[in-house]
Parts: structure tokens; sequence; C-alpha cells
């Protein structure tokens, strides 16, 4: 089976005159008639790899692979759906440690059938197939990989839907596969989820996830929720879990990373009880067994949504949340902290005149930054970007309109 592939010469791609290996970029990715939005992105040796929809179509979105230079100049895309004769959508992608890309996306068969599975696919590193799995089909409502990993012995994918046929629980599950892909086992991790969970691999060849359940305080305390972190061995069985409990606090889970030493970083987002609270990002550290070092409420002077951190080398953490900035008008920020949680510094993306949410971030191995960025302009493009910073947190400014 062959991927269409099409390249694109670095030199006449716009920004061009920044060169191929700038420190900090703000680029759109896809052309403007693509309205190309993105559902997930890592870095490789050369660049960046960003995985997503063409919607230039509306009735015939495309999944795609975008292969981008170390500043952000498309250089090659592939059609991913040619993966799955339904079609693929909602993608993650994943660097392999020998070259090529691991990826996984949804595929619908679509009416009157409705059938739906999950892809699992090891790309070359020029994008062409090198084994595709399917799995999980008809048996969840909307399935999704949350994320995909490589493992010891082969790759990992979290991934989550909904029952069948009542659609009244929400299972988060946890997919183990050898180096071909061939599915080892399938570890039912929480059989009814409703808030978030984002999962990783561990030092130790196992896993852990994050998540946020309802809280057990007994009333008149109001409802809320506490994130839980949960330690699995490389099999995927618990080994234990703590959750974290503050006092008229509702804690949603975002984030979870693995630090330098041992330990956890965590961030989510506080919702507020009452109207006249804002939201605020919440970062969390604990040590290897899950206890926790430290709580710290960051952006808390303003409404964010959101949250994702990661360690920034030896100094500390960044922190990656969404500013409000009134009506329409929404700005990521990145926030560098201390070893001890204390913010130190902040850096706010965007423009004026547009809506920008900010998601994910990684660490970049020049000791940089990198987040995916989606505009709500008052034009009908709404253009997904990928924003690269250095290691000061400073960027290229975005265009002004958005578009």
């Amino acid at each position: 089976m062959q991927v269409r592939r099409w390249w694109i010469r670095c030199a006449i791609v716009a920004l061009a005159a920044a060169g191929c290996n700038a420190t900090s970029f703000w680029v759109p990715v896809g052309s403007t008639a693509d309205r190309f939005a993105i559902s997930g992105f890592d870095q490789d040796a050369s660049g960046f790899v960003v995985v997503g929809q063409s919607r230039a179509v509306p009735s015939d979105y495309q999944e795609r692979l975008y292969k981008l230079d170390g500043s952000g100049h498309t250089l090659w895309f592939v059609n991913l759906d040619a993966l799955d004769p339904w079609g693929l959508a909602d993608g993650k992608v994943r660097t392999l440690p020998g070259g090529g890309y691991l990826v996984c996306g949804h595929a619908e068969e679509g009416y009157p059938s409705a059938n739906e599975r999950l892809v699992l696919a090891e790309l070359d590193s020029t994008g062409d197939p090198v084994w595709t799995t399917r799995f999980a089909e008809n048996e969840l409502w909307s399935p999704s990989c949350s994320s995909i990993h490589v493992t010891a012995d082969g790759y990992a994918a979290f991934y989550w839907g909904y029952s069948l046929p009542a659609n009244d629980t929400n299972p988060h599950l946890l997919l183990r596969t050898d180096a071909a892909g061939t599915p080892l086992a399938t570890v039912e991790l929480e059989p009814d989820l409703s808030g978030g969970m984002s999962g990783i691999v561990t030092s130790d060849g196992g896993f852990a996830y994050v998540k946020d359940v309802e809280s057990t305080q007994p009333l008149p305390s109001p409802p809320d929720h506490d994130p839980v972190l949960v330690k699995l061995d490389p099999l995927g069985q618990p080994v234990w879990q703590r959750t974290y409990t503050r006092d008229l606090l509702e804690e949603r889970a975002g984030s979870i990373q693995q630090t330098s030493d041992g330990g956890f970083v965590l961030a989510g987002q506080d919702l507020p009880y009452y109207p006249d609270q804002n939201n605020q990002v919440w970062v969390r550290k604990t040590d290897s067994g899950g206890n926790e070092e430290w709580v710290n409420d960051v952006a808390n002077d303003v409404s964010s949504k959101g949250g994702s951190a990661v360690e920034n080398g030896t100094s500390g953490y960044v922190v990656r949340a969404n500013r409000n900035g009134g009506t329409q008008q929404a700005f990521p920020e990145l926030l560098s902290l201390d070893s001890a949680g204390q913010v130190q510094s902040m850096t706010i993306f965007g423009a004026p005149s547009c809506h920008v949410d900010g998601s994910s971030l990684k660490r970049t191995t020049d000791g940089g930054f990198v987040f995916h960025a989606s505009a709500y302009p008052p034009s009908s493009s709404f253009p997904h970007y990928l924003v690269k910073t250095d290691s000061a947190l400073t960027a290229v400014p975005p265009p002004a309109d958005c578009t």
C-alpha cells in the first residue's frame, strides 16, 4: 500500500528567510485552504511531525501527517486515510528511537453500519507504512487513543470510549503490543471514568496515569473532584495509587510527566465553586512513590483553563496555561517555575484580535519548548499553529489577525 506524499522545498515556504534551524517560530500547519486541525505532534531528529485533519472539504476530511523542519517549514505530508479503508481521525503520533513514527487514530465505516475501531501503525522515516494493527473493533462507541508510547518490548496505547450498547459508562484501557504491532494484552484501567486521564511509560518499564475522580468528602462540602495518581507494573497491573485532596477546590487532572529524580510532576485546573472566583492552574510535585512534595496554584490572578507541565532541565518546571483576555479573547501563556513550584516569569502569546487556546507542551532538544495553539478569529479559517520557543520562553510574534 502506498501513501500519497507531497514534498515542499524549505526555501519556498513562508518564513523561509528565517532559515531551517530557527530557535523559535509560530507557524500554521498546512495551507489556509486546508484549514488543518492539529490533534498531536512530536519532535524527531530533524524537526517535528504533526498529525491532524485537513478540513478543506467539509464532507471529506483527510487525516494527514506533516513533516516539518527545525524552523517549522513543511517538508512533506502523507495522507493517513490510506491506513484503513474506513479512513482515520483524531490521530496521535510518536517518534520512534530508530527513526520512523508510530500513529494511532479512530476509524469509522459510517452510515448505515457505524462500525468503529482503532488503528495503530508504524511508518518509516518518509511516512510509508511498515505495519498496521486494528483493535477495539465495535467494542466501544467513539473510541479514541489518548496517547501512544514506546515500551521495552514494543508499544502501548492508552485509549478510551463509551460502552456499548447503552453508552452509559466511559471505560479507559491500555493496549500493549510487541514490536511488530501484534497485540499482547488489553487491560481495563477504569471501568467508568467521567473525568480526564493522562498516561505515560515510566523509567522502570511500567506505566503511570493521573485521573480525576469525584471527591468522597462528606456533606456539607460542595461536590468536587480530586486528582489521583496510579502506578502500574510493566503488564499494566496496579502497584499503588495516591489521591490528593484540598478542601473547597475542584481539581481536574491535565498532564503527567516523570521527573529526573524518579518522581512525577502533575498539572491541571481548579474549577471555581463561586462566581467571584477565577479558574486556576495547579502544579503538584511528588516523589517516586507518589507522595506529595508540594502543590502550588499558578496563574491564579487570572481566569485560566487547562494546564500541562514539563521539567525544565534541572532548573525547575515550565507550565502552559490559557489566560482569559475577556470577551472572545484568550491567550496561551508559559510560566517558569523554580524547583519549589514558585512562579519566576510569565510569557503570554497571542494577538488582541483573536481567541487562541494552547494545548499540550513538550521540551525540545535545544532547551526550548513547543506547544499547539488553535485560533478562533472572526474569519472562517480557524488556523492551528505549532509554536516553538527558545529556552527563555520567547517566540516570534503571532500573525496580527490569527489568519
